[in-house]
């Protein structure tokens, strides 16, 4: 499947607390996480929507790895992955990755290398979305599970119906 939509997912902050830590992530503490219903309520969301893949937008992806960061989703939106912003733990290792870059900055540049015909961005603070998406993008300050029904329905119509600004 080649995604014509793209929803880019921030983890920390949207998903799961920014207060949680990457230590209780790396541990079995992920997994539970996928269970609970904001995370349920996402992936039925995104299920019947098709070609939409998600790219993971998480300052966690080259800490703790891809693997650890996607077992946070349930199965359901984890099999849409289909990559991330950053390079993974691996690529870390041998030095790779610039340091000084931010989650915007990593966001603005996979969008213009992937161009994506439709995209919408699931972020839980409006600055790290660069301006020119800023239109694509749904911001939930207080994460998916306490969002409210408006949010939901400005994401549902977004990821369904919306093209590119």
């Amino acid at each position: 499947m080649i995604p014509e939509r793209m929803l880019f997912l921030t983890v920390e902050g949207v998903v799961v607390p920014r207060t949680l830590t990457r230590t209780r992530i790396a541990a079995a503490d992920a997994c539970r996480w996928s269970e609970y219903r904001h995370m349920t309520y996402l992936a039925d969301m995104v299920e019947p929507i098709e070609r939409l893949g998600v790219v993971l937008n998480s300052a966690w992806v080259p800490l703790l790895g891809m693997r650890t960061v996607t077992s946070i989703l349930p199965h359901r939106l984890r099999d849409r992955v289909v990559g991330a912003t950053t390079h993974g733990n691996r690529v870390i290792r041998r030095g790779q990755l610039c340091p000084a870059k931010g989650r915007r900055d990593y966001l603005d540049a996979d969008v213009r290398r992937r161009q994506p015909r439709h995209l919408t961005v699931l972020e839980c603070d409006a600055c790290s979305v660069p301006i020119p998406l800023r239109n694509d993008a749904v911001i939930v300050p207080q994460g998916l599970w306490v969002a409210t029904p408006d949010l939901w329905r400005e994401l549902a119509y977004k990821l369904t119906t919306q093209t590119n600004s």
